[in-house]
């Protein structure tokens, strides 16, 4: 983890406060070339080789987010734990939470659930997409592994600080997306980014031609998110081995 700590020193307090402004204007934060290029490209190594070993296609419709798609090859987390490697190692690291802590100003933990903890994502065929959601934990960190051309889709849409209704989410996400301005960002492979993504409706444009948008996903959430109940009814659908496992632990 040398690379990485190097990376976290390296930036000073002037950095650190332009992170909390745009973190407390948006929701978001954008880290440029995230964790050295050393560390990426070990990442890199690892979530490839974990897609082409482990991952396997989605292609459904969720329900519990307003019959949004989810059409992308995707590696659950207990693939990626059992190969042992750098993912969850970084997952685990104090130093990667103590950041985040630092920028949202309040305590910022891994996530208890072992199914959220961490995921790899893969979209490359034209429609491949994750459409619309609000997560059920706190933050969303996404590291860019591959980024497609900036014509061709794999854009964030996002929208700040908004109430979705879980018991009614078609309606719900209708009236936001009708009443509320969506922002779009497109972000180049090397780029990483933490999201309060339990507030901000967000999701990955289709693609408009076949391209790799690969991303590796981890969940943070607050002492409280690890201590309530959630409903898992996405994760089941998504990754119903691994929601299996955890229920066979609890």
């Amino acid at each position: 983890m040398k690379y990485f700590i190097d990376w976290c020193n390296s930036h000073n307090q002037t950095q650190i406060d332009r992170w909390i402004s745009e973190y407390q204007e948006s929701g978001m934060i954008i880290f440029n070339n995230f964790g050295s290029k050393e560390f990426f490209d070990i990442v890199y190594d690892e979530a490839s080789h974990l897609l082409n070993l482990e991952g396997k296609r989605k292609d459904l419709v969720m329900e519990p987010t307003g019959g949004t798609p989810r059409k992308y090859i995707s590696v659950g987390r207990d693939s990626i734990h059992d190969h042992n490697g750098i993912i969850p190692e970084l997952f685990r690291f104090k130093t990667l939470a103590n950041l985040f802590s630092l920028i949202t100003m309040t305590d910022v933990y891994p996530v208890d659930y072992t199914p959220e903890q961490y995921i790899i994502n893969r979209q490359e065929l034209a429609g491949d997409t994750h459409g619309w959601h609000c997560d059920d934990y706190e933050w969303a960190f996404i590291w860019i592994m591959d980024a497609p051309e900036p014509s061709s889709g794999g854009r964030i849409e996002y929208i700040p600080r908004v109430k979705f209704d879980n018991s009614s989410p078609s309606k719900s996400l209708d009236s936001i997306l009708r009443t509320r301005e969506t922002r779009s960002r497109w972000l180049p492979s090397g780029t990483a980014y933490l999201m309060h993504a339990s507030d901000t409706l967000h999701r990955v444009t289709p693609l408009s031609k076949n391209q790799r948008r690969t991303v590796v996903v981890m969940t943070f959430a607050s002492k409280e998110d690890n201590k309530r109940g959630v409903d898992h009814s996405t994760m089941d659908k998504l990754y119903p081995k691994d929601t299996a496992t955890a229920l066979q632990k609890q």
